[in-house]
């Protein structure tokens, strides 16, 4: 005797096994996608708030040309931080600037020509 059904049976486990792979994939997919983005975005933050920090060091050398930090710098309900400058050729200044949100930091070295106040050198480095 012949059990009936089997092949539809069979046919029926093995296909939603497939479909349960596929959604499942996707699901991870999604999941990290989405993390992605987030990181993106926390960088997109911490390099504003680095770029805000760059801001407040030029304000600072118009009124002080003697301006060396270091400072911690509040921007809204954030902050940044000027760590400290070096000299640079005859009148500029190296300032070292890091910013960091949600764990995602940005360190920038910024030279600044602090007659002029032209950036001469913007660089994002690792560690400081």
């Amino acid at each position: 005797m012949k059990p009936k059904g089997f092949v539809a049976l069979m046919s029926v486990i093995v296909i939603s096994a497939v479909l349960l792979t596929v959604v499942a994939g996707d699901t991870l997919g999604f999941w990290y996608a989405r993390a992605g983005t987030a990181e993106w975005e926390y960088k997109a933050r911490s390099e504003a708030l680095a770029d805000a920090c760059i801001a407040h060091t030029l304000s600072q050398l118009a009124q002080n040309q003697a301006y060396a930090g270091p400072e911690i710098v509040p921007v809204g309900d954030d902050s940044c931080s000027i760590l400290d400058a070096s000299a640079f050729q005859d009148s500029g200044r190296t300032f070292s600037i890091q910013a960091v949100y949600q764990h995602v930091y940005t360190n920038l070295l910024v030279t600044i020509d602090t007659a002029t106040l032209q950036i001469l050198f913007r660089r994002e480095i690792a560690h400081l």
